[in-house]
């Protein structure tokens, strides 16, 4: 059995809170091919917990990372192992919108380990995780 994973991205800044006149604009899609090795779970993370270690179960070397919650959190990771990463959402608080935005991280850097912080003093937060790895060199597992 194998796994593959589609990465589709498309970024667009706007001036004038429009996305007709683009400052900045980027589509890409990738694929990646690997043995049936994923790791997907929520962990729910108590106010101020810190380090809190993720399984990797059967993924020896993680080459796609992402991460998604309802509100702030912060991890760490092997591919920058002394830096601890805020993941913050790109709204105002306070924002009518602010529901609707979730705070993400997408990477393709190698890792062995995850952690994950809650920095809230009074909230726990939900913290999706999706690890795929162990790349293959053959189209066949």
């Amino acid at each position: 059995m194998s796994l593959r994973t589609k990465i589709d991205i498309l970024a667009s800044v706007g001036f004038d809170n429009s996305l007709d006149d683009t400052a900045f604009e980027r589509s890409l899609s990738e694929m990646l091919d690997t043995c049936d090795h994923v790791k997907v779970a929520t962990y729910t993370l108590a106010a101020s917990a810190a380090d809190v270690p993720v399984s990797m179960d059967d993924v020896a070397e993680g080459r796609f990372l992402y991460l998604e919650a309802p509100g702030d959190f912060s991890f760490r990771f092997t591919a920058l192992p002394n830096t601890l990463i805020p993941v913050r959402r790109m709204v105002n608080p306070l924002s009518t919108n602010a529901p609707n935005v979730k705070a993400y991280f997408v990477s393709t850097l190698l890792f062995t380990s995850l952690w994950l912080t809650n920095p809230s003093a009074t909230d726990e937060v939900k913290i999706k995780v999706c690890i795929v790895g162990d790349l293959t060199a053959l189209p066949v597992c």
